[in-house]
Formats: C-alpha cells, structure tokens, sequence
C-alpha cells in the first residue's frame, strides 16, 4: 500500500508548484511555454508521466518530457502552432504530434482529436476525458485540465495507486517496447500488485522484437520467466523479485 499518496487537493498543489511556485530558470522555461499556450482558445490538458510521477513520487523525482494535449479545433491548433515555431524549435513525429524542444525540457503537443488511439478508431471519441480510455497503463489515466485548474481521472485511479496494483487500460499499443520499459522502472523503485492483464501482454511479448536492446531482452527474459514460474495470482513485483531482476 501506498501510504503518502496525495490526495486530489494536494496533488492539485503540487502541480501549481510545478508550473509557478518553483524558481530558477528551467521551472520559468516551462511555466513561459504554458503561457504562451494559453493565450488562445484551446483547453490546456497535461497529460502523461509527469502526473503520475508528481502523485507517486513528488517533483524531485520527474526526469521525463512533459506531454500537452490541446482542446479546440483544427484551425486554432495550426496557429498555436505558427506561434509556437517563431520561438521554438519543432519537430512532427510519426503519431501526429508535434516535439519541442526547449533548453531543458522537452515537450510532446498534439491536438486532442489527433489522439493515436482515436485517429485509429482504437477509441472512441465522444468528449474530453475519453483521453482517460486511451492510455496504457491505469496509472496514466489522469489530466490536468490547466485553463479549469480541474484534475480529470479514473473513477479508481487514486485507489489502484493507494493499493498499488497495476492493470491495462487500452491494450492496442504503438509502443510496447516503451510500456515494458516504463513496467521495469516501476519495478525498479516500488513494490506492486501486476494485474493478469499485464502478465498476458508481456508474455507475448517477442524476445526477438528489434525494438529491444540486450538489456531488455535480458529484462524481459527473466520477467516472462519469473510470470511462468509464479502459480498464484496476484503476481507481485517485490523487493525479493526485484533483487533477482535487476541485479
């Protein structure tokens, strides 16, 4: 159990922190680009990481890039967009998004109808938080709606992470190789309950996937072994798990 899980308000504060109580120039970095996003019509949605990151582990421990998800139309995206390359440098990737990469941080935009998921009727996009139905694990399934100061999640979302139990939300993934690499840095830091569903994805997983470096081919080798030999469910990612994993 998760015992210093923050609690909706608090997390809400810690998000604050993070985009305008910290000072120094990386914390001005980011708070600068969200307000140039906000001064527009579209809905400011952060997504991603850096939620679940902030509500298991508080800031000091967030390393990753920052995903922003935009709320509007087409139109107004192309111009946030033309404003955004004037003072940025930009980059399409391959899911319809858009990188930028500011001196210390790095952040992934898109428009929130160019989901992944929903361009490939994967999901079904009826209204906001179906955002929530998109994302791979359960403990993604969160936003902070920035322009409402409104936090969005699963109705189970504090609770799986209070109990610490992981599950899949939407199974149809584009990254896998990344997913086994976000399961193996959960594993690497806490102790968790891993939901049949996750046993199922990673045991199919292919050793042989060029997408895997040596390192986690050796990673995913000992975890399809340890799911094999584990004859009762739950399966658990404990400490004694962790020291034959990743030692």
């Amino acid at each position: 159990m998760l015992s210093n899980l923050p609690s909706e308000r608090h997390l809400k504060k810690r998000i604050e922190y993070f985009f305008h109580s910290r000072k120094g120039v990386q914390a001005n970095e980011i708070s600068n680009f969200i307000e140039l996003l906000i001064n527009n019509s579209l809905e400011v949605l952060i997504f991603g990481g850096l939620l679940r990151d902030l509500t298991i582990d508080g800031l000091k421990f967030f390393k990753s890039d920052v995903d922003i998800v935009l709320d509007g139309s087409e139109i107004d995206f192309s111009l946030i967009l033309l404003r955004i390359s004037k003072s940025y440098n930009m980059k399409k990737n391959k899911f319809g998004g858009y990188r930028i990469k500011l001196n210390y941080w790095v952040i992934d935009i898109w428009l929130l109808s160019n989901t992944f998921a929903f361009k490939k009727k994967h999901v079904e996009y009826r209204e906001q938080k179906d955002l929530l139905k998109t994302v791979f694990f359960n403990w993604d399934a969160i936003y902070y709606n920035y322009n409402k100061k409104e936090l969005v999640y699963s109705k189970d979302y504090f609770e799986s992470l209070r109990m610490l139990k992981l599950s899949i939300v939407n199974p149809i993934n584009h990254n896998p190789v990344g997913a086994f690499r976000r399961l193996t840095r959960f594993a690497s830091k806490i102790n968790f309950e891993i939901d049949v569903s996750v046993v199922s994805y990673f045991s199919d997983l292919p050793l042989e996937s060029e997408l895997l470096n040596n390192k986690d081919r050796e990673l995913l080798s000992k975890i399809k072994k340890h799911f094999l030999t584990s004859s009762l469910f739950p399966i658990f990612l404990c400490k004694e798990v962790q020291t034959n994993l990743f030692k």
